[in-house]
């Protein structure tokens, strides 16, 4: 198998972090640089919408959504197992991920239209900016009601589940590349993210130069 990625992008990352909780090893890794790097051409012709992350997984098939290679993995390699043993843990690890997935298209919403990094990329537009803003803040506060019912180590309770690979995605890239910190009213979410963080898989990525734009993304939000 063959897994095209940008090892720092919210999406790839996802995938990153659970090939290291995981432990699948045999995939070859190609990193694709994103416009205007040349190698993005890498990518081109592989999937329909020429978007990372896609893992050739031989014969002319190629999965090119995040959640997809996820599940697939998980079916593929089902031990350890990362979804749920039972139908109610399956459900319950999906449910996770149906929340951190709404949060991700408005932190993108957000971001596409309040960070200086994309600026000349798209028609800004900053009242939409501080609607995905407000818009994440409260699916984080709806997750944060989540994680502290469950009551584990983990987000959906004692075991670590796909959930957490996408969920620390999420939140490495809004706090390392954005700059922007976990809320203070989500004290189980900070705390998860915090004993996470620690785990070998979690090491932050490196970030081009050109992301330093994106620092700061709250306070880029209020301008103007």
């Amino acid at each position: 198998m063959k897994l095209y990625e940008v090892p720092w992008s919210i999406h790839p990352r996802r995938v990153g972090v659970y090939l290291a909780e995981k432990g699948i090893e045999g995939i070859e890794r190609v990193q694709v640089a994103p416009p205007p790097d040349r190698t993005r051409r890498i990518i081109e012709g592989v999937t329909i919408a020429g978007t990372v992350p896609a893992l050739d997984i031989g014969d002319g098939q190629v999965i090119g959504s995040s959640l997809a290679i996820l599940e697939y993995l998980e079916e593929r390699f089902p031990s350890p197992d990362l979804i749920g043993a039972t139908p109610v843990e399956r459900a319950r690890t999906r449910e996770f991920i149906t929340v951190i997935e709404e949060a991700t298209v408005y932190l993108r919403i957000w971001a596409f239209n309040g960070s200086r990094l994309f600026a000349a990329e798209v028609a800004q537009d900053k009242a939409v900016a501080r609607a995905g803003m407000a818009a994440w803040l409260g699916k984080l506060q709806l997750l944060e009601r989540m994680v502290a019912d469950r009551g584990g180590a983990f987000l959906t309770g004692d075991r670590l589940t796909t959930a957490d690979c996408v969920g620390f995605a999420l939140l490495q890239t809004t706090t390392e590349l954005f700059g922007v910190p976990i809320p203070e009213d989500c004290p189980s979410l900070q705390g998860w993210y915090r004993r996470f963080s620690a785990r070998p898989s979690a090491a932050v990525p490196d970030f081009p130069p050109v992301l330093g734009l994106s620092r700061g993304l709250v306070q880029q939000t209020q301008e103007g």
